[in-house]
């Protein structure tokens, strides 16, 4: 029997084990004791408040049929226009930035229709957020990144009915992102705002 083996087998050595295994397991406890996501709000919930469940029936709304809307399909085309339609029944005027998207580290380009809408602010500074609607071809993409999209459209219902934000918020609704972020480089090089 080695050192450390006779120093565990000891009643010391046992007990000392013990104690930092209690110490251990006590200070996992407190870490996710205190660790609660916030309770889900219903569609009840004031107007101003976010609700997971409003956001859910956007994404519903959205995506009635769980098929792919890759980038440049028909599909893809017919999700755009209900996002529009939402985006004006929020309020908002949504543009559409239709451009060439580019992405040289990887030498991949493609035409893309990003969906811009903005909620003025008293000041001259803004907050952007982004979420992507294209999928991949072989899936309907509600984890990657229609959940997203929903989120924002949910998060720009409650500001509306909310006073005046202190910063603009600018909602980009990026398109060709699973083609290689190709929506946020047009975004980001010809950017009316």
């Amino acid at each position: 029997m080695d050192e450390r083996e006779r120093e565990f087998r000891s009643p010391g050595g046992t007990l000392a084990w013990a104690l930092a295994l209690v110490l251990a397991a006590l200070a996992v406890v407190l870490a996710f004791s205190g660790a609660h996501p916030p309770a889900v709000r219903g569609a009840q919930a004031p107007a101003t408040a976010f609700s997971a469940e409003r956001a859910q029936r956007y994404w519903h709304a959205l995506l009635p049929q769980q098929i792919p809307h890759p980038l440049g399909s028909p599909q893809n085309v017919a999700l755009r226009q209900r996002l529009l339609d939402r985006l004006n029944a929020l309020d908002y005027a949504p543009q559409v930035l239709s451009a060439t998207g580019c992405i040289e580290k990887y030498m991949v380009c493609g035409p893309v229709n990003d969906v811009i809408a903005t909620l003025p602010g008293r000041e001259d500074a803004a907050l952007l957020l982004v979420a992507h609607y294209d999928s991949v071809p072989a899936g309907p993409g509600v984890g990657d990144d229609l959940s997203g999209v929903a989120t924002m459209l949910e998060i720009a219902r409650a500001l509306r009915a909310g006073p005046t934000p202190q910063a603009s918020v600018i909602f980009l609704f990026s398109d060709g992102e699973e083609e290689g972020l190709l929506g946020a480089s047009a975004f980001a090089h010809i950017s009316p705002l």
